[in-house]
């Protein structure tokens, strides 16, 4: 087994833009990538990552991906590694080099563009997650309206670039049709969502 050289630092760095994953830097060759992705996912290996393989599981919240290969024939470097397939960003990385080292890893993983994420769980019943995309700070507000257009839940910040989540507890209201509307800048989203009872 090699050994770890004090001046050259196991690590991996990663970037996600649009739905593409690339490894940006790699100290080691890496033999294997975990890590858990925000949402509903149906990720795909980017060609660049041939001879590795691709599980993945939704556990009802995020997407749980492992990038291998048992038969110690492949390896990554630099470069796309996978398509995200519809997560809205990587919740947490862990990152093994194919020499066997645990390497320490993280993501620049601010979005590219303004995005409005589907809520889950939808149908949902009573809580339920929305989560938005700013690529700039930005002043933004979303609002919650019934099937007549009446206005029942709104929320309003001001966030630096990135993500951002809001949990809405509906208990109170009626099951049925509801929409959702974010506007963020000069970007503006509508969204259906389902509460059922």
């Amino acid at each position: 087994m090699p050994k770890l050289s004090p001046n050259r630092p196991a690590k991996a760095e990663f970037a996600l833009q649009g739905e593409v994953l690339s490894i940006t830097e790699a100290s080691y060759r890496i033999g294997a990538i975990s890590m858990t992705l925000e949402g509903k996912a149906e990720p795909v290996l980017h060609e660049n990552a041939a001879g590795m393989q691709l599980r993945y599981h939704f556990d009802g919240v995020n997407t749980r991906v492992l990038v291998y290969n048992m038969n110690g024939t492949a390896f990554l470097e630099t470069g796309p590694v996978l398509m995200i397939g519809g997560a809205t960003g990587i919740e947490s990385i862990e990152v093994g080099s194919f020499d066997g080292f645990v390497m320490a890893s993280g993501v620049d993983n601010l979005p590219d563009h303004f995005h409005l994420a589907q809520n889950y769980p939808n149908p949902f019943n009573p809580t339920t997650t929305f989560e938005f995309a700013l690529p700039v700070a930005s002043d933004w507000e979303l609002v919650v309206y019934n099937i007549l257009g009446q206005r029942v839940q709104r929320w309003n910040g001001k966030d630096g670039a990135g993500f951002v989540k809001i949990h809405w507890d509906a208990s109170a209201h009626s099951s049925g049709v509801y929409f959702y509307r974010l506007r963020a800048g000069e970007f503006s989203a509508t969204k259906k969502m389902v509460m059922l009872k």
